[in-house]
């Protein structure tokens, strides 16, 4: 139900802003794929009001004007609803940290337009939509737009205005020390309850755009750092009571266990890309991780493989020997992997680690019976055929 006024406004405008609110609401909810939609929109307080010349939300209500609500068509009304309702879903209260509030209520605009544009909504005349911007999170497209020259964000900001709600006009972000302000962890709660009422409707899966299910699935299950997961899966590999080398297929029986015979990890290969690509500071971060493996593993023997479109240095750690004193990259040029897969298919090693960004063709090995752990840096997408992918941000 639509609260009372706040401010005095022409009863008959108010009654017809109230209707048309109504009727738009059910009219969302008879849409297909939209109980994700409704269920966040109904958690809000709405309130009609000339407090405001078109519409915003802050998390926890939803405020309308009733002249302009009235001046949109009913298809509009409802993209107004659903583009109110992503902010919420998308938590851009909350997500703008110390940034431009106007750049980044921009920014926002560009997402959810883009969503809703997809989705088959009808934007009002103005809004933000640009398909660049497609498929890229808030802080991706707030970074590109604070990287246009002043004159650019000067023209940027004149093209929106107090007369579309779209076009960068509609957040209202928390106050220190305010009162009755949603917190971050009452959005999660509205957010996950909305998701669940959709999948259990039956809804399609696209129903809750992308980005907001991976930032929930951050929130509620917060991944793991990279080198926690490679510690983790080398420890697992390293247990002494099984066997890691996969037998020959052909000596299968039908129902196969790993034999418990302590065999020791005699060699680990650790492929490092020394193309142009990557930076000093990945080097030093490459040395450090593969000290972290010498104390993990223990193998016997390290040996390190400097590639970019050749292999330009393979150089080996025994023991415990201290990899920032000995190991010494070259190369510089562009990426390919071949080189890699030959000479594993070569040397047998027990396990290949590769520290890359993954810009490059990737093939299929040469001798697939030997594991590939793939380190993937500032590549959040790549994926692998072949392998145990593990991705991180080279800064964290």
């Amino acid at each position: 139900m639509t609260d009372p006024v706040e401010n005095p406004v022409d009863p008959a405008v108010l009654a017809d802003a109230a209707d048309a609110l109504k009727i738009a609401k059910i009219t969302l909810m008879m849409q297909k794929n939209t109980v994700f939609y409704t269920t966040i929109l109904f958690s809000l307080k709405q309130t009609i009001t000339d407090a405001l010349s078109t519409a915003a939300t802050d998390g926890k209500s939803l405020l309308i004007n009733p002249v302009f609500f009235n001046n949109l068509t009913p298809n509009e009304r409802l993209t107004l609803l659903a583009h109110e309702v992503l902010h919420v879903a998308f938590d851009h209260m909350h997500r703008i940290g110390e940034r431009d509030p106007q750049l980044w209520n921009y920014a926002a605009d560009y997402v959810i337009n883009y969503v809703l544009v997809e989705a088959g909504y009808t934007l009002p005349k103005g809004g933000l939509h640009d398909i660049k911007y497609g498929n890229k999170t808030t802080e991706a497209v707030y970074d590109l737009l604070n990287n246009k020259t002043e004159t650019e964000k000067i023209q940027l900001f004149a093209s929106g205005g107090k007369n579309n709600p779209m076009n960068g006009n509609d957040i209202t972000y928390p106050k220190e020390g305010a009162k009755d302000q949603v917190t971050k962890d009452e959005v999660t709660e509205i957010v996950l309850r909305a998701t669940t009422q959709a999948k259990a409707m039956g809804q399609a899966p696209g129903s809750v755009p992308g980005e907001i299910a991976i930032e929930l699935e951050k929130t509620l299950n917060p991944p793991l750092p990279w080198y926690v997961i490679l510690n983790n899966y080398l420890t697992d590999i390293s247990k002494d009571d099984y066997s890691f080398r996969r037998p020959n297929r052909r000596f299968l029986p039908k129902h196969y266990l790993p034999t418990a015979h302590s065999e020791a990890i005699p060699n680990i290969a650790i492929a490092v890309d020394a193309s142009g690509s990557v930076s000093p500071e990945e080097f030093n971060t490459f040395i450090s991780k593969i000290a972290e493996i010498q104390e993990v593993m223990q193998p016997k023997k390290i040996t390190v493989i400097g590639f970019d479109t050749k292999i330009k240095n393979v150089q080996e750690l025994e023991g415990q020997e201290n990899p920032f004193t000995k190991l010494k990259f070259t190369g510089r040029g562009g990426t390919n992997i071949t080189p890699i897969h030959d000479w594993v298919d070569k040397n047998k090693p027990t396990l290949l680690l590769v520290f890359t960004d993954g810009k490059f063709q990737e093939r299929d090995p040469v001798d697939p019976s030997i594991p590939i752990i793939w380190l993937i840096h500032d590549n959040p997408t790549w994926a692998s055929k072949c392998g145990r992918v593990i991705t991180y941000d080279i800064n964290i």
